[in-house]
């Protein structure tokens, strides 16, 4: 079975994103702005949710909250230049599972996706 990833963020890293889970075997799901229940929901469910979000982005952390309230077993990692502790540590209280700074190694990346997606289906 294809693993799906839904992927929130801009269009200058989306493109690249796609390419690297594409690349590792995923199923790439990509989404702008406008998260819908049909985007996370029954057959659509994603494995995981990885959302970009820009320094001082809050219009893109009710979509997070969204997600959240949309998708709430399904593993979020959060990828964002925001080297705050006090964000990080709101955005995994608030439900992210993990949190990543950018720039990152895309193959830390795809270590990451691959542990939560593994654990997702033991949990199955």
């Amino acid at each position: 079975m294809t693993e799906t990833i839904l992927l929130v963020d801009s269009p200058g890293t989306r493109q690249a994103l796609r390419n690297l889970l594409l690349g590792a075997g995923f199923e790439v799901r990509c989404v702008i702005e406008s998260v819908t229940t049909g985007t996370v929901s029954g057959a659509a469910m994603p494995s995981a949710i990885l959302l970009g979000l820009d320094r001082d982005d809050f219009p893109r952390l009710s979509t997070f909250l969204e997600l959240r309230r949309m998708a709430p077993d399904t593993a979020m990692i959060i990828m964002s230049p925001n080297t705050d502790v006090r964000t990080k540590i709101r955005l995994l209280e608030l439900g992210a599972d993990d949190y990543i700074e950018e720039p990152f190694e895309p193959l830390e990346l795809l270590a990451r996706v691959r542990s939560f997606v593994r654990r997702q289906r033991i949990r199955e």
